[in-house]
């Protein structure tokens, strides 16, 4: 049995961290490009396969989003090969602009991220519950409207004022910011 010395425990310690700081900005990347989540999900677990496989490789001067979105772009390539004709719009040229774009604008969805978690802790108890059950745990409104005991278009009308509500904190939050 071999054991692992301690250069090896804090270089995969080190991957973690980063890994656990930007999986979000990988996956985020990764869903603006791919229609459906399933797939979405399969390109990012290859992607962070690849991340670990190519762990040695990665310059500690590089930005670690950069470099992982750079991998998930050529999992995308692939990705668009496979599907052919379904995926006529995401030429080669359109995954490199829109790969630079999306790592510029990291910080700003980084913040609107932040200002939603804020607001999200600003709604009643109730009302972080349904958003929970339906966007987190993807219940749906009719499945909610039983289990609170209230019709489906309470529900609805009471989602569409936690979604403006949500709306407006955050668009206050970024511009105030």
């Amino acid at each position: 049995m071999s054991s692992i010395d301690d250069s090896e425990i804090q270089r995969r310690n080190r991957f973690l961290e980063l890994f656990l700081t930007h999986q979000s900005r990988i996956f985020r990347f990764i869903v603006s490009v791919v229609p459906r989540w399933v797939e979405a999900e399969e390109l990012f677990q290859q992607t962070s396969l690849t991340l670990w496989q190519q762990w040695d490789e990665y310059d500690p001067a590089l930005d670690f989003t950069a470099w992982a979105c750079g991998i998930a772009k050529n999992h995308l390539r692939n990705y668009v090969r496979k599907k052919g004709n379904q995926c006529i719009f995401l030429g080669d040229e359109f995954l490199e602009q829109f790969a630079a774009l999306q790592i510029e604008q990291q910080s700003y969805f980084d913040d609107l991220q932040s200002a939603l978690d804020r607001c999200l802790e600003r709604l009643s108890p109730l009302r972080r519950r349904l958003v929970h059950r339906h966007y987190g745990e993807k219940e749906t409104i009719q499945a909610i409207a039983a289990r609170e005991g209230r019709t489906p278009n309470a529900i609805y009308k009471l989602m569409r004022n936690i979604r403006k509500s949500l709306f407006d904190c955050v668009t206050a939050a970024v511009n105030s910011g």
